[in-house]
C-alpha cells in the first residue's frame, strides 16, 4: 500500500493511492489481551474480556451505527458497531470477550481520548462459558420480577453460587448456595436493572431483574 498518511479524529489512517495484493488466505494474527483501549492499541487487532453491556438498549438491531458501552470491572470500554459489518446478534445478557481492531474518535484537542474497538463481525463478541437459556442449567423459576423484597429462585439442579451484577458491570453480592432453593433480599438495593448470574452443577444462566 502506498498513499498519504492522515488521522481522522485521532486514529492513524492512510489514504490509499496503489493497493497490491501479494497473497490471500493468511493466518491472522493471535489477538493482543488488553484491559482497555488506548493510544497503544490504535490499529492493533486485541482482545478484551469479561466485559458486560451497561445499556443493552443501545445494542444495534436497526443496520445503524452505534456506540456500545462495556464494563470490566471499575474500566468502560467503547465498542464502535459499524453498520456496514456483518451484527445480526443479540445483546449479551452476561460477561462476554470481545475481539476487534484497536482505534479512536476523539473531536477535541489534544486527541488523547475516545479509545474504542471495533469489531469486524458478530462472530467477534464471544460470551463466557455461559448459556442464556435458564432451562438449560436447570433453573425452573426466577421471581417475582420486578422485584421490591425477596427474589426466589428454584432449581432442578445443584445452585452452586449467586451473584448480583449492576448495569455497571459490578457484583454487588456473591453467594456460596449449594441448595436446590434460594432467595435474595433486594429491599436495600438501589432502583434500576440488575443481572442475576446462576451458577448450577449444569452451567451458568442470566437473567434480567428489575428492581422497583
Amino acid at each position: 500500500v502506498s498513499g498519504r498518511v492522515t488521522q481522522f479524529f485521532g486514529t492513524i489512517q492512510i489514504d490509499p493511492d496503489v493497493i497490491i495484493i501479494s497473497s490471500t488466505g493468511n493466518a491472522l494474527n493471535t489477538p493482543e489481551e488488553v484491559s482497555v483501549p488506548t493510544e497503544e492499541t490504535e490499529g492493533s487487532f486485541i482482545v478484551i474480556r469479561n466485559l458486560t453491556v451497561i445499556d443493552t438498549s443501545v445494542w444495534p438491531d436497526d443496520n445503524t451505527s452505534r456506540n456500545v458501552l462495556a464494563a470490566r470491572g471499575t474500566d468502560t470500554v467503547l465498542l464502535r458497531i459499524d453498520r456496514d459489518i456483518d451484527f445480526d446478534i443479540p445483546a449479551p445478557l452476561g460477561p462476554f470477550d470481545v475481539v476487534g481492531l484497536g482505534g479512536q474518535f476523539d473531536t477535541s484537542d489534544p486527541l488523547t481520548g475516545g479509545y474504542q474497538i471495533y469489531p469486524r463481525s458478530g462472530a467477534d463478541i464471544m460470551e463466557v462459558s455461559a448459556t442464556n437459556n435458564l432451562e438449560d442449567v436447570g433453573i425452573t423459576a426466577i421471581y417475582p420480577n420486578p422485584v421490591h423484597k425477596q427474589l426466589y429462585v428454584s432449581s432442578s439442579d445443584k445452585i452452586l453460587d449467586m451473584a448480583m451484577i449492576d448495569m455497571s458491570g459490578r457484583r454487588i453480592v456473591q453467594i456460596p448456595v449449594n441448595s436446590y432453593e434460594m432467595n435474595i433480599n433486594m429491599q436495600e438495593f438501589n432502583p434500576g436493572m440488575y443481572i442475576i448470574e446462576v451458577k448450577t452443577v449444569s452451567g451458568i444462566g442470566f437473567e434480567r431483574i428489575l428492581k422497583n
